[in-house]
């Protein structure tokens, strides 16, 4: 991976799908070992009056504000470095440096996958704060970086709907193409339940405010938010697909749109061998070499039949020069012809 220019780790392009996959596993397995341990201990209420958690579920925040706060910690941020990781390799690997991932077609693509690069980082940065500051001692810290998590979890996964239709509409003879839509349409059913649970969860919590600790909406709104974090590797698991399906070696045919000004936009397609494990050796697309072909096979049968007609035309001009006239009475008759019949 690259970083101002600098390569400081790097992952084999064939073994990127596995970033999004180690980031879904720390993340569920840091959410199993908090709810078995609440469970396990007898469902504490940690301190709180809502009689009913019991019988429900917890606040993950509450959990995580216990001797559990190491866990909480960890789990956050192997899978925020990992989130984080993941988003850029799907960038730079449909760079023409890499070569590996069917490339970016012009700036609003790139700029669509630099943004959630930017989004995925402002994210990961938040759930951690999420886990170093206690619901119960800085609740309002706490709160807004939950806010600031969920949202642009959100805004990433809008970069990244809009970048697939954009890669859906553009190679239209691509072999994968229908991925770039399915894709884009489970972010969209993801963005729409975890939309729906973050409403479930502030509708009961604000409910639960008003009727008071003994209120069972306490419980709802505890299960609307651990379901919302147990769906969140759902955008994880697509990444991950996304980094196994979208490679450009499987491409079998071309976009006939294709052209020179795509390849300075970022749709050309350099660097990297057949292979993925990229030697970083500048390689032109396929198409590129196609239309190149074909023009050189023209140029050069135009080139032959020119050069027979100039041999040709060589070889009778220089018959021409060696039997040129050597007098000039060959030339200008000195007698003019007889024109007997001119006049009568």
């Amino acid at each position: 991976m690259l970083l101002f220019g600098k390569k400081i780790i790097n992952v084999k392009p064939k073994h990127a799908f596995i970033l999004p996959l180690i980031s879904t596993a720390s993340w569920w397995g840091m959410l199993t070992a908090m709810l078995v341990c609440w469970i396990v201990q007898g469902r504490p209420l940690y301190g709180s009056d809502h009689v009913y958690f019991h019988s429900f579920i917890t606040f993950l925040s509450n959990v995580g504000a216990t001797n559990l706060q190491p866990v909480f910690i960890s789990g956050s941020a192997c899978m925020g470095v990992f989130f984080v990781w993941a988003t850029w390799e799907e960038y730079y690997l449909r760079t023409p440096e890499r070569h590996y991932l069917m490339p970016s077609i012009n700036r609003h693509t790139r700029g669509l996958h630099i943004s959630s690069i930017v989004f995925a980082a402002i994210a990961s940065f938040s759930i951690l704060m999420v886990s170093c500051f206690k619901n119960s001692r800085f609740g309002h810290v706490h709160n807004s970086f939950v806010g600031l998590f969920i949202v642009f979890d959100f805004l990433m996964a809008v970069c990244h709907i809009a970048a697939y239709v954009l890669y859906y509409r553009h190679y239209q003879h691509y072999c994968n193409r229908n991925w770039f839509l399915c894709s884009a349409l489970i972010k969209f059913v993801w963005i729409i339940l975890a939309l729906g649970l973050v409403i479930g969860y502030l509708t009961m919590y604000r409910l639960a405010h008003k009727d008071g600790d003994t209120s069972k909406e306490w419980g709802y709104s505890g299960v609307c938010e651990w379901s919302l974090c147990f769906i969140f590797p759902v955008l994880l698991i697509t990444l991950s697909f996304d980094l196994w399906t979208t490679k450009y070696k499987d491409n079998e045919s071309f976009d006939d749109s294709f052209d020179d000004s795509d390849l300075e936009n970022g749709g050309g397609v350099r660097g990297g061998n057949g292979n993925g494990d990229g030697d970083d050796n500048d390689v032109v697309g396929e198409k590129r070499n196609y239309h190149k072909e074909n023009h050189n096979h023209h140029v050069s049968s135009d080139s032959n039949e020119f050069g027979q007609e100039e041999m040709t035309l060589s070889a009778s001009v220089s018959n021409t020069i060696n039997q040129r006239p050597q007098s000039l009475h060959e030339v200008i008759p000195i007698h003019p012809p007889k024109r007997a019949y001119a006049y009568h």
